[in-house]
């Protein structure tokens, strides 16, 4: 499994060497500026260069599971990383926040923010 930069803005091109597949998915409208597989290569986080919306896909069929808001004003991502189990993703950002997602949580909105 594979997770590159697709050919246009804002697409990731996700390669499933196990069964020949290859998914081009649509993540974002602006440039991706950061992503992150899980550690059994099942979800892709993505991040655009506004870094206002984190994105998870499943890369087994190239699906939108879950979007989360890390706010409304313009940030850089830095990084992005996925819990051991992949309950939860860790997103922090050049404003110097840190915000969890919990990813099964039934509130869709569900975060937690700490500088």
């Amino acid at each position: 499994m594979l997770a590159t930069l697709g050919k246009n803005i804002g697409e990731v091109k996700i390669n499933l060497y196990n069964n020949n597949l290859i998914h081009i998915v649509k993540a974002h409208n602006s440039a991706i500026r950061t992503m992150s597989l899980n550690a059994n290569g099942t979800l892709l986080a993505t991040a655009s260069s506004k870094g206002t919306l984190i994105r998870i896909f499943d890369t087994q069929n190239g699906k939108k599971i879950r979007e989360f808001r890390r706010g409304t004003q313009t940030a850089i991502i830095r990084s992005i990383a996925f819990s051991k189990d992949s309950s939860a993703l860790c997103v922090s950002s050049d404003n110097g926040t840190i915000h969890l997602f919990f990813i099964n949580s039934e509130n869709k909105n569900s975060n937690r923010q700490s500088r």
